[in-house]
């Protein structure tokens, strides 16, 4: 199959496996949903999780991935359910799943990747607005971050290595690729950069999706991101919870592509894929990323994304 047929086919899959999701979820909202008379004003909502419906081509987690049935209204004290953990940030909701007491979902030796094992161990999804979170946020005791080490990367550089030896110590809590963090930067890259940083609405949101995927604050987490989409939040994060420990690891342009390219080699046998788009990162990418951390170092994050 050529290049152009096989993205084809996919795009085709993409879009019905879409439509169908979208409709068997709009089917059940009408039957199972919650009514009017259920909702109740700052509480999350919980639903029982019947079926995963994760398409083979998805990495991310999205609460559309798990087909789910209304149960009731909970108080706003059940995030913090030891097994409760965040799972998804969208414009308008926090999400979060319940999975099950069997599952070490921190265990990064046995899930290296924690948005995996969240959605297969999830047996309830929870759904809070944000203006639930900023208030069951606000009633606890002011946190600055300082219990949390981030590591800003941009992919295929060692991270997950580096996230198996801090796993290893003993001493913290590794969240390795955490969905929320990546959809946080997605939001923020498609809106106005200079406008969307300067929101004191978009800060807080930061704000209370690293508080929440680090709840308790006698405990040590460590947090290793996506990769490059996630270098957006560089600007942000000091800004949200100053005692944050950020640090940056970085590989050089050419042997980054170079290694996505022979992953997608493995997974695509051709080795056709990607391959045009990989030479021309190469040789035009514009972004020295050890610059825009000087910059963030130098308090001048602002300049780093104009």
């Amino acid at each position: 199959m050529s290049t152009f047929m096989e993205i084809a086919y996919i795009t085709v899959v993409y879009v019905i496996s879409n439509t169908l999701l979208r409709l068997l979820h709009s089917i059940m909202w009408l039957l199972y949903g919650p009514r009017q008379n259920d909702l109740v004003e700052y509480s999350v909502q919980e639903y029982d999780v019947l079926a995963d419906m994760k398409p083979k081509y998805a990495i991310t987690n999205d609460k559309s991935f798990l087909l789910h049935k209304f149960r009731e209204m909970k108080d706003v004290s059940c995030l913090e359910n030891e097994h409760v953990t965040l799972y998804s940030v969208t414009e308008d909701e926090f999400v979060f799943v319940r999975t099950s007491p069997e599952v070490d979902i921190f265990n990064t030796e046995q899930h290296p990747f924690i948005y995996d094992i969240q959605h297969y161990a999830a047996e309830q999804l929870l759904t809070a607005s944000h203006a639930t979170v900023f208030k069951y946020l606000a009633s606890k005791p002011a946190r600055d971050g300082s219990n949390i080490a981030y590591l800003h990367n941009h992919g295929r550089c060692g991270s997950t290595l580096v996230a198996a030896m801090m796993f290893s110590t003993k001493q913290c809590v590794v969240l390795s690729e955490p969905t929320p963090v990546l959809h946080l930067a997605l939001m923020f890259n498609s809106k106005d950069y200079p406008a969307s940083r300067r929101s004191k609405e978009y800060v807080e949101l930061v704000r209370a999706t690293f508080l929440l995927l680090c709840p308790d604050p006698d405990k040590l987490y460590f947090i290793k991101p996506w990769g490059i989409q996630t270098l957006s939040l560089l600007p942000l994060l000091h800004q949200a919870l100053p005692g944050v420990k950020e640090s940056f690891m970085y590989r050089a342009i050419r042997p980054t592509v170079l290694s996505f390219k022979k992953l997608m080699g493995l997974l695509d046998p051709s080795g056709n894929r990607f391959e045009s788009d990989g030479n021309r990162l190469i040789s035009v990418h514009p972004v020295n990323y050890r610059k825009i951390w000087d910059k963030i170092g130098q308090g001048r994050g602002d300049e780093a994304w104009c």
